[in-house]
């Protein structure tokens, strides 16, 4: 799949989904290697549905997920990269139906994921941050103000996480001061706003002139 996302050539992706999927079909229920294989194959999924958009992807890469993470144990090293994909899917289908189950699915699939340990693991503040980012979708669907608070708290803490010249740094400001913006416009808080000032302008500070990210931190 990294093939075909350099050179765009879906054959590359064609391949790599027909081995994985050979792969999966080759492999008995209970292998040790078979989450893997799995997770494997719900990237390839995923992959091609964002370049394609047929929703049997989708599905198929949700189900290849679920199986993943069914088939990790809580004390597996991969059970959080694979319950963070998993919730990466379910984000996705969630945007494209609406379904409110979808974003719970995606919060708790996630939650579950960042509250596992991942000493020094390099996504671990990004997942945090992308906690609050699902935290405060569900806030603008449902008005519940405690998912708001805690897309904060979750925003605050990713940031704490990441030491200047962590590559997701800014990224992790700007996802924080959004959330401190939306709290502000809700309940009107001084404090809020002057604390998303802060972030964004951190954000902006650490984005370089010709990255293509730095128009959304000054927006």
């Amino acid at each position: 799949s990294s093939r075909f996302e350099r050179a765009g050539n879906a054959g590359y992706l064609e391949a790599a989904l027909a081995a994985g999927q050979e792969a999966v079909d080759l492999t008995p229920p209970g292998h040790t290697n078979r989450g893997l294989l799995q997770y494997s194959l719900a990237n390839y999924l995923g992959i091609r549905f964002r370049h394609a958009g047929d929703a049997a992807d989708l599905e198929a890469a949700i189900a290849a997920g679920q199986e993943a993470v069914d088939l990790t144990s809580p004390g597996h090293s991969d059970r959080a990269l694979h319950l963070y994909r998993l919730g990466g899917l379910l984000r996705t289908r969630f945007g494209q139906t609406g379904n409110a189950a979808d974003l719970d699915a995606t919060i708790a699939a996630v939650r579950e994921a960042v509250d596992l340990p991942s000493p020094g693991h390099p996504d671990h503040p990004t997942r945090v941050s992308f906690l609050g980012v699902f935290l405060r979708t569900r806030f603008e669907r449902t008005g519940n103000g405690a998912d708001l608070d805690a897309a904060i708290v979750a925003g605050r803490q990713a940031v704490a996480l990441t030491p200047s010249g962590h590559a997701d740094r800014a990224g992790c400001m700007s996802r924080l001061g959004n959330s401190l913006l939306v709290r502000f416009l809700h309940t009107g808080d001084q404090a809020d706003l002057e604390a998303a000032i802060a972030a964004g302008q951190e954000a902006v500070d650490l984005t370089p002139p010709t990255d293509p990210s730095r128009a959304a931190c000054l927006a």
